[in-house]
């Protein structure tokens, strides 16, 4: 029995094919990282898990002898694209019940699309001492920009070597 599984772009999908055991336990039939992945199983009952770094979903599933199948997984996801300028990083935080912030996911790369379960977010960038925050509200199945390229201001000084050309330069100036 081959079992084809499809989901949207992810960083990192990791997906568990359990059926159920002895005493009722779970026992993992199958594992398998990626966004597409097809598995060969047995004919039987499945309990199908899906993971990312914010993302679980759990399904059933059954697997007929010599029937072929494909089956769909609805995320109640959605991505957030960020940009930033060259050496930036990001991080998305979620409030957890109590509001304290937990890290939802990362990246080290200044332009990037995290796919993240519905809710509200924020979006840190970071680079150097800069940090720049932007809370967001993510909607199942919408995409969300946060563009943070900007063109860093530069401080520009001139010294001068000879001190007594900047007395004069300064009483100039005065």
């Amino acid at each position: 029995m081959l079992i084809s599984k499809r989901a949207v772009k992810s960083p990192i999908f990791i997906w568990i094919i359990s059926s159920e055991g002895e005493e009722n336990k779970l026992t993992q039939a199958a594992r398998e990282a990626g966004a597409n992945v097809s598995f060969v199983l047995p004919p039987g009952d499945y309990t199908g898990q899906l993971r990312s770094e914010d993302i679980r979903d759990e399904f059933d599933m059954s697997v007929r002898s010599g029937v072929n199948r494909d089956q769909e997984v609805i995320l109640n996801a959605g991505f957030i694209e960020v940009f930033g300028p060259a050496g930036a990083s990001w991080t998305l935080f979620r409030a957890d019940t109590n509001g304290a912030e937990m890290r939802a996911a990362s990246e080290a790369r200044a332009e990037t699309t995290f796919l993240v379960a519905e809710g509200t977010y924020i979006a840190e960038m970071r680079l150097d001492r800069d940090r720049q925050r932007r809370e967001l509200d993510l909607v199942a199945g919408e995409t969300v920009t946060i563009d943070l390229r900007q063109k860093r201001s530069v401080s520009i000084s001139i010294r001068h070597k000879n001190i007594a050309k900047r007395k004069d330069t300064l009483e100039r100036l005065v």
